[in-house]
């Protein structure tokens, strides 16, 4: 089964902050997902902080995979079928760049450019509409 999404696509992911999993702390000395999209810096920076938790947002395909997901050894070489589209990633690039760490504030650097490569299941990307203006686009 082919992917729908090529690298280079422009398309919008669905990006979902983790909650709930500390009921309700701050857990701060905890890394990871804790990146917020602000619509401006300032929003980012101070306390309360403002931004999207769970939204569509634009991103630029770098890869996608189906067959190769990347599962359980299990579920790698075992001779299973094909992976369901339900189950293949895809691997992008998100195309805005003001996130900020919710708990302190820091603000991701968007010029490294692993910074803003992300993956996620093919059911939560789909193909970019034309509501966004982007610089450069």
């Amino acid at each position: 089964m082919a992917s729908r999404f090529k690298p280079g696509d422009q398309v919008e992911a669905f990006a979902r902050m983790p909650h709930g999993q500390d009921n309700g702390r701050d857990r701060l000395d905890e890394l990871g997902e804790r990146w917020l999209l602000c619509p401006m810096a300032l929003m980012g920076t101070n306390r309360p902080r403002i931004g999207w938790t769970e939204r569509w947002l634009p991103a630029t395909v770098v890869d996608s995979e189906t067959s190769s997901y990347r599962g359980s050894p299990a579920e790698r070489g075992s001779g299973l079928p094909p992976v369901p589209e339900s189950r293949s990633r895809v691997h992008f690039r998100w195309d805005v760049r003001l996130w900020f760490d919710w708990a302190s504030g820091e603000r991701l650097d968007a010029d490294d450019p692993s910074a803003l490569l992300d993956e996620a299941p093919s059911s939560r990307v789909r193909p970019r509409t034309d509501r966004w203006q982007l610089p450069g686009g």
